[in-house]
């Protein structure tokens, strides 16, 4: 048996991240900066989504935490912590 032809209403495979990513760039780049920032996004997402909790943020990066402790350091991100941190105090004062 032939398989069934594809209907217009399935949708198209989303793709390759990498290349949906990398779509509309213009060369030349800045790379280190371009991973860097991304690297740091995805880091503070992973933390702001476990409460900046970094043991459970860890695993979400495949990281273990002394890798994103270190990570953490060498992309200076303690400052956002720290901010994130004194806005939660400052938010448990005001109720």
């Amino acid at each position: 048996m032939a398989p069934a032809p594809a209907s217009a209403a399935e949708p198209e495979p989303a793709g390759d991240p990498a290349e949906r990513a990398c779509r509309g760039i213009v060369f030349p780049i800045d790379l280190p900066a371009r991973l860097e920032a991304v690297e740091r996004e995805l880091i503070l997402q992973a933390l702001a989504q476990t409460n900046f909790n970094r043991t459970a943020a860890a695993p979400l990066l495949g990281l273990n935490l002394r890798q994103l402790r270190y990570r953490i350091q060498q992309l200076g991100i303690r400052e956002a912590m720290d901010a994130a941190d004194r806005s939660a105090v400052e938010g448990e004062g005001t109720s």
